[in-house]
């Protein structure tokens, strides 16, 4: 014997997930949820409402064009203080410091070793008129 959720009485159940003792109690019941809901979500924003967004994505993009940095790097760097604050910074930010210039490096030597390439297969000699 199970307890109704909505109405408080005893019923057998036709299947072991079944909760309610008929379809109307399991009506009633998700409507009496969805109230309580809405009442929630309106008293939670009255008390905080959200910022709203100043800048948009394209404008955040050109500052940080115009800052000699990538988008990604930009927005890192404006929330380095707040990651830094919360401890969550420290070996994670050195470890990622490190790939970044473990992979500029490996871009490098890449870049030169395709220009080596190209002079010794005679591909240049084309561009140089």
């Amino acid at each position: 014997m199970k307890k109704c959720k909505n109405c408080g009485k005893e019923f057998e159940p036709a299947y072991n997930r079944q909760v309610h003792c008929c379809p109307e109690c399991r009506i009633a019941y998700s409507w009496q949820r969805q109230k309580d809901r809405q009442k929630t979500e309106q008293s939670g924003k009255q008390k905080g409402k959200k910022k709203k967004r100043t800048s948009t994505l394209a404008e955040q993009n050109r500052q940080a064009r115009t800052c000699g940095l990538s988008y990604g790097k930009y927005v890192a760097q404006k929330y380095a203080p707040v990651v830094r604050k919360h401890g969550v910074a420290g070996e994670s930010i050195q470890k990622g410091a490190a790939v970044v210039e473990a992979t500029k490096e490996t871009n490098e030597r890449s870049k030169r070793t395709y220009g080596k390439k190209r002079i010794a297969t005679g591909e240049l000699d084309g561009d140089l008129g």
